[in-house]
């Protein structure tokens, strides 16, 4: 590799003659900042079966109810429901995955406390009444483009 003539140009762009700068010009945000100011998702993941003959009922208080209320919720930006339709390498059964999506921590926070998510709560038991599998949660942190 010729690095001296610039022929092969390494992972770094060469501005001027024996100085290399990185190509990133936003300086790094510090942990706090990054919490503070990232994208974040909140996923309900719907794992196992649905009790039989509540298929079309579930999946339309899923889309009628559920998800509009979620939208509906302070601080989310966007909410919608996952259906699988093609499995590759043995996944979990996952029956639907709900993402929440909001523009910082802060807004999880914010909805997480809201009194309107409490006032939810008959919804989502009603749809795990109808639900014979396993219903848990992760909250992700969206990675920088």
């Amino acid at each position: 590799m010729d690095f001296q003539n610039n022929a092969v140009r390494p992972i770094f762009a060469r501005h001027s003659p024996g100085v290399v700068r990185s190509r990133r010009s936003v300086p790094e945000k510090s942990h706090c900042e990054r919490d503070s100011m990232s994208h974040w998702i909140r996923s309900a993941f719907w794992i196992g079966p649905l009790k039989t003959g509540t298929e079309e009922r579930f999946r339309q208080h899923m889309d009628t109810v559920l998800i509009p209320a979620l939208r509906a919720l302070p601080g989310v930006s966007q909410a919608r429901a996952l259906w699988p339709r093609l499995r590759e390498d043995e996944p979990p059964a996952i029956l639907c995955q709900v993402l929440v999506e909001f523009a910082s921590r802060a807004d999880v926070d914010r909805m997480l406390a809201s009194p309107e998510r409490a006032s939810m709560r008959p919804m989502v038991l009603e749809a795990r009444a109808m639900f014979d599998g396993q219903f848990s949660h992760i909250e992700y942190e969206v990675g920088e483009p």
